[in-house]
């Protein structure tokens, strides 16, 4: 897809940056980090769908596109915004992989591509974006006021990786939690309904569901079913159990997993009327909110992370 839109707006020197400091994923000489790993140690080379098993970003790029990539490495970042705007001014790359490794950086880059019309990389590099619009007076700051709801919760978990692994076991020890059997998934004989049945017995408590899995665990089971089966069918099913419980009065989701996430989003049908923030540009809640509404199901509101 940028390609595509870069191709359309011709445009060169779009910035490609998946920093995200405050999650511990930093940026260094076109090698994504998380934490003190490289990506390709970071246990996400074994990601069920896209393994991880080269760290430079720049590499990466390039098998994703026919155009040339090129860099921007920390020393210039560190230079400060007008550095950048000249570093990417000058290239002949249509992408270019910039160095971030603290929120200060991920500021300086945003000054500088306040004109740019196309950008790529994590949520990250959007800490920098707002300031070039209160800048400009199109918005206006605020105390960063937690925003939020009450109501019943719900905890979906569909990634797999070791992050999301050691959270869910820190919140075993307090939360009830259900473990999703995969394999009775693919056989039909755990429904969306039986997730949707935990957590209403258990509300006001957190609960969470789950079918994070091991590396082996995660092969064993594509071996079984097939790679892409399992993903549409693990899609699916936590996109239904949303949809059931926004209607059985869920007004808080909060959802782990990238392509969980997108097939969650995508079944509630958030429509027209949502909004996404971050309410510091740090790492912490983001939220949508929409209108769960459906044909005699009362309108209501919906936060979802």
């Amino acid at each position: 897809m940028a390609e595509a839109l870069a191709s359309a707006l011709n445009v060169k020197g779009v910035v490609v940056c998946p920093a995200f400091p405050g999650a511990g994923r930093t940026l260094y000489m076109g090698h994504l980090f998380v934490h003190d790993r490289l990506l390709s140690e970071s246990g996400m080379q074994n990601h069920p769908l896209t393994p991880m098993t080269d760290p430079d970003i720049r590499r990466w790029r390039g098998y994703q596109t026919r155009s040339s990539v090129g860099h921007v490495a920390l020393d210039t970042v560190r230079k400060g915004p007008d550095e950048i705007t000249a570093a990417l001014a000058e290239t002949d790359h249509r992408f270019v992989v910039v160095d971030a490794t603290s929120d200060k950086d991920l500021l300086a880059i945003g000054a500088a591509i306040a004109d740019h019309r196309l950008v790529t990389g994590g949520s990250g590099i959007a800490i920098g974006l707002p300031e070039n619009f209160i800048r400009r007076g199109f918005a206006s700051g605020n105390s960063g006021t937690r925003i939020g709801t009450d109501g019943p919760e719900a905890i979906l978990a569909g990634s797999c990786s070791g992050a999301t692994r050691h959270q869910i076991e820190v919140h075993k020890q307090d939360h009830p939690t259900l473990a999703i059997d995969v394999d009775k998934v693919m056989s039909g004989e755990t429904s969306c309904d039986d997730v949707v049945e935990f957590m209403t017995k258990n509300r006001e408590q957190a609960p969470l569901a789950y079918s994070s899995g091991t590396p082996e665990e995660v092969q064993k089971i594509q071996r079984r079913y097939g790679r892409e089966e399992v993903a549409a069918k693990l899609d699916a099913f936590f996109a239904d159990t949303a949809r059931k419980l926004v209607l059985a009065g869920v007004t808080r989701l909060v959802v782990a997993g990238g392509e969980t996430s997108g097939a969650v989003a995508s079944a509630l049908d958030l429509g027209a009327d949502h909004r996404t923030g971050n309410r510091s540009g740090r790492a912490g809640p983001s939220f949508a909110t929409g209108k769960a509404d459906r044909p005699g199901v009362k309108v209501r509101q919906l936060w979802l992370s």
